[in-house]
C-alpha cells in the first residue's frame, strides 16, 4: 500500500512515481498487489460560473475523496488494474494516523510504502516533533491491524524557497533529523521499519527544485528518482495542445471565456489587455474565465495556454468582448472596528440596479505588511454586521467589502485600514511640510504605533469660507508626497490625522509649508517595500495575489477617503 499525498497520488495525465515504481516490480520479476481505496488520480476542476464563497465559520460539506483523474496516455495498460493506493491531495500523517486501521482492514496489505510529513509542516497541522508523534501514532494503529506489517518511511522534502515560510526550512530539516533514530526505536524484528531518504534522492531544495514543476511535485524527470534513484529519464515530455473551441464572450459577469479542457493540463495561463492596455497574465485552474471586478464597457482581449508547472503549451488566437456586467455595488456607511485579535464591520445594504438578486456581502482583508507574505482573505457573510477573529494583532488590515448577487462579485468599496489589538490612535505629532515646488508638497508626521492610516488634510487659505479637506490618506508610512495641488502649496495650510479603523484622532495642529527655494532640495518618500520580496516567481500570477494588488492600488491612487465608493473610469 503506498500511503501518501498529492506527490504520491499526482493529477491527471502524470505518470506518478507510483506508475514508475510499478514498472520496477514488473522488470525485476517481483509478485506484488498494490492495495488502497483509490485507483486514479486527482481530476481537473469543473468549469463554473463564480460561486459565492462559503459563509464565515460554516461547517462545510466533508468532499468525497477525487481519484477519477488519468494518467499518461503512455502507460502500460497492466498498470490500470493494479493502480491502487491510499494516498490524497492535502493529506497528513494528523489526518491519517486516524483511518490508517480501519483502511488495513478494508485493504490488507503486507508492506507500506509511506511518503507523508510535509503538509503537516507545510500546512501547520504541528511542527517537527508533533509530526514525529503522528507517525508514531500512525505506526502503531497500522501494527493494530497487522502486527507483521513492514514500512519503508520516507522523510520529508524540502522545497524552493518560499518568502516568509523560513519556518518550513526548519521544521522540515529538524523532521528528517530526528526521524532515523525513531525509526530505529519503533522497529521490530517482526514488523521492520526502514529509512527512505527522499530528501537526498529527490532533486528539490530552497535553492532550485530541478524535479518539481512546481518548487515541489514532481515533473516528468522527477517521477523517476522518487521511486528507482539510479533512473533518470530526461527524455519524457507532456504534449500540450492548443485549447480549441476558445470562446470569448459578453455576460452578465462582465466577460466570460470558455474553451475546450487539454488532457493534462494542471491550470491555463490567461493573458489579457483591457481596452488595448498593457497586457497582464493569470492562472485559471479550470477551462472557464469570468471577469472579477470589471468594468462596465470596458474592451477585454484575452489569449490562453495550457500548462502543467513548467511545461508550457502554445497561446490560442486573441479574442475579446464588450463588458456586461450587471453586478450589484457595494455597501454604503461602512464603519470598521478594531477587536482584540480581529474586526467588527457593519454596513447599509447598498440600493439601485441588480441588488434585487443580492446573495451575500464579502468582507475583503489583507495583511498589508510585505515581509508577511499574506495573500487576500475574504469572509462572507448574509447580513451586516461582520465579525472577524483570529487575526494577527498588531497587523495592518486593508479592509474591503463587495457584494454578490445571482451574477457574481460585484466591485468593491474600499474601507479604512484596521490594526486589531490596538486602540484609538494618538494625535499625529512634529508634522513638516517641504515645498519641492508651487504645486508639490513632501509631508512627514510622528506616527502612533496604534494607527493603521493617516488622513492628510489641506486648507486653500486664497479662497473664502474654506475648510479643512481630505486630499489622501496613507496606510503603510509616515511620509507622503502630494503634487497637483493648483492651489500653491505655500497658499496652504496642512494637517494630518490618525485612525484605526473608524475610530479616528484629532486633527495635528495646522502647518505652513517651508517655500520653495530655487536651488532647493527635492525631498521624496523612500519607496515602499515590494510584497514578499523573496517569494518565488511561480506565485505572482495568482488572481489572490493580483487582487491584493489592485486593491492597494485602489486604496492609495485613488480620493476615496473612508467608505465611500471608489468609481473607476475604464
Amino acid at each position: 500500500m503506498i500511503v501518501g499525498d498529492s506527490m504520491s497520488q499526482g493529477a491527471e495525465g502524470d505518470w506518478t512515481w507510483r506508475y514508475r515504481i510499478w514498472q520496477w516490480f514488473e522488470h525485476n520479476e517481483i509478485e506484488f498487489r498494490f492495495v488502497g481505496p483509490y485507483i486514479g488520480t486527482v481530476s481537473p476542476e469543473p468549469p463554473s460560473p463564480p460561486t459565492p464563497p462559503p459563509l464565515y465559520n460554516s461547517t462545510g460539506v466533508a468532499e468525497a475523496i477525487d481519484h477519477a483523474g488519468g494518467y499518461a496516455k503512455g502507460v502500460d495498460p497492466a498498470f490500470l488494474s493494479n493502480c491502487n493506493h491510499f494516498s490524497v491531495w492535502g493529506q497528513a500523517v494528523a489526518v491519517d494516523k486516524y483511518l490508517i486501521k480501519d483502511v488495513l482492514h478494508s485493504h490488507p496489505a503486507d508492506l507500506i510504502l509511506f511518503m507523508l510529513g510535509f503538509n503537516d509542516i507545510g500546512w501547520h497541522y504541528s511542527d517537527a516533533s508533533g509530526t514525529i508523534e503522528s507517525v508514531a501514532t500512525f505506526v502503531e494503529e497500522a501494527r493494530a491491524a497487522n502486527p507483521d506489517l513492514q514500512l519503508a518511511i520516507a522523510n520529508a522534502p524540502q522545497r524552493s524557497y518560499m518568502g516568509g515560510r523560513d519556518d518550513l526550512i526548519r521544521n522540515t530539516h529538524k523532521y528528517n533529523s530526528l526521524l532515523p533514530s525513531f525509526l530505529s526505536k519503533w522497529s521490530t524484528k517482526q514488523s521492520p521499519i526502514h529509512l527512505v531518504d527522499l530528501e537526498s534522492n529527490y532533486a528539490c531544495e530552497p535553492a532550485g527544485c530541478p524535479a518539481g514543476y512546481d518548487g515541489l511535485h514532481p515533473n516528468a524527470w522527477g517521477l523517476s528518482p522518487l521511486a528507482v534513484p539510479d533512473k533518470n529519464d530526461r527524455s519524457l515530455a507532456r504534449n500540450l495542445t492548443i485549447p480549441s473551441d476558445f470562446v470569448v464572450r459578453s455576460s452578465p459577469q462582465g466577460v466570460t471565456a470558455t474553451w475546450d479542457p487539454v488532457y493534462g493540463a494542471y491550470a491555463y495561463d490567461i493573458r489579457i489587455t483591457i481596452n488595448d492596455g498593457d497586457w497582464s497574465m493569470i492562472s485559471s485552474p479550470t477551462n472557464r474565465w469570468d471577469t472579477t471586478w470589471p468594468f462596465a464597457g470596458a474592451f477585454y482581449s484575452l489569449a490562453v495556454r495550457a500548462t502543467a508547472g513548467d511545461r508550457k503549451g502554445e497561446w490560442t488566437a486573441v479574442q475579446s468582448a464588450i463588458a456586461t456586467p450587471e453586478l450589484a455595488p457595494p455597501p454604503s456607511n461602512i464603519d470598521v472596528q478594531a477587536l482584540s485579535d480581529g474586526f467588527r464591520v457593519t454596513w447599509d445594504p447598498p440600493t439601485g440596479p441588480y441588488t434585487d438578486s443580492i446573495v451575500e456581502y464579502n468582507v475583503l482583508f489583507w495583511n498589508q505588511d510585505p515581509e508577511a507574505c499574506e495573500f487576500l482573505g475574504g469572509a462572507a457573510f448574509k447580513e451586516s454586521p461582520a465579525v472577524l477573529t483570529n487575526l494577527k494583532p498588531g497587523a495592518n488590515y486593508l479592509v474591503g467589502l463587495a457584494t454578490w448577487n445571482k451574477n457574481g462579485q460585484g466591485f468593491p468599496t474600499i474601507a479604512q485600514n484596521v490594526r486589531p489589538g490596538a486602540n484609538m490612535p494618538d494625535i499625529p505629532s512634529n508634522v513638516t511640510v517641504h515645498a519641492n515646488d508651487a504645486t508639490t508638497a513632501h509631508i512627514t508626521w510622528n506616527g502612533s504605533a496604534s494607527a493603521a492610516g493617516y488622513k492628510i488634510w489641506a486648507q486653500n487659505m486664497d479662497q473664502h469660507d474654506s475648510a479643512l479637506e481630505v486630499i489622501a490618506m496613507v496606510t503603510d508610512s509616515t511620509c507622503s508626497d502630494q503634487g497637483m495641488l493648483f492651489s500653491g502649496v505655500t497658499n496652504s495650510r496642512f494637517a494630518v490625522s490618525a485612525f484605526n479603523g473608524n475610530s479616528e484622532s484629532g486633527r495635528s495642529a495646522t502647518v505652513l509649508a517651508s517655500p520653495p527655494e530655487a536651488d532647493g532640495e527635492h525631498l521624496t518618500c523612500p519607496a515602499p517595500m515590494p510584497w514578499c520580496p523573496e517569494r518565488n516567481s511561480e506565485c505572482d500570477h495568482s488572481p489572490a495575489s493580483q487582487s491584493a494588488a489592485r486593491l492597494r492600488q485602489m486604496k492609495e491612487s485613488l480620493p476615496g477617503i473612508g467608505s465611500e465608493q471608489i468609481v473607476l473610469s475604464a
